[in-house]
């Protein structure tokens, strides 16, 4: 995609004040889990700059949030557009939202390896999760 530098600037500005990423689990109806996805998110009561986000990217949803707060949210839940999103603002992040993605991605892998041992790949040692962490 041919972005402009400065839109990708305001982007990553806005996601580090106001937004957030961490493993998210769909869920089926039965409650069994599906898979383990990044969601990449950004809060705000406005939708003008959600809207902003979306036709910048080409992708994302903006909802409402029911709470008595009203704020609303741009989501991703796609794996490939969490990575487009981050590969494009990683320039200008902050050291602590790098960490998050850093860590919402690692704990994915852990979580796909705890559910699914035998999809491990060939090679890779996961570390399991203490209640400390």
């Amino acid at each position: 995609m041919n972005w402009d530098r400065e839109e990708l600037a305001w982007a990553a500005g806005f996601y580090d004040g106001e937004g957030y990423s961490r493993a998210n689990a769909r869920k089926s109806k039965s409650g069994l889990f599906i898979n383990w996805t990044p969601q990449v998110a950004v809060v705000q009561k406005r939708t003008e700059p959600l809207a902003r986000l979306t036709r910048l990217f080409g992708f994302g949803s903006v909802t409402t949030r029911k709470t008595q707060s009203g704020c609303h949210e741009w989501r991703i839940h796609n794996f490939e557009h969490a990575q487009a999103f981050m590969a494009a603002v990683w320039f200008k992040l902050s050291p602590h939202k790098k960490e998050q993605f850093i860590r919402t991605f690692h704990q994915m892998r852990i979580y796909h390896a705890e559910l699914l041992p035998d999809k491990k790949p060939r090679g890779v040692h996961w570390r399991k999760r203490s209640a400390t962490t």
